[in-house]
């Protein structure tokens, strides 16, 4: 058998459902700005509102 194709859209949508809501906001937070210097919490909420905000909007 072969493997069905799987698009960029498909595995994103994929990977937001497998997401664990219960995770603390911190976590999350830290997580989306590894490797990036540290900023404030206004600015991770800032940085995560972005990256949500792109999900959304891809949705469309």
């Amino acid at each position: 058998m072969t493997e069905e194709k799987r698009y960029k859209g498909e595995i994103i949508a994929e990977r937001r459902r497998n997401l664990d809501f219960s995770l603390e906001f911190n976590k999350v937070c830290i997580g989306l700005t590894t490797g990036l210097p540290k900023y404030s919490k206004r600015d991770r909420i800032n940085h995560y509102n972005k990256k949500i905000s792109k999900i959304w909007e891809n949705r469309r």
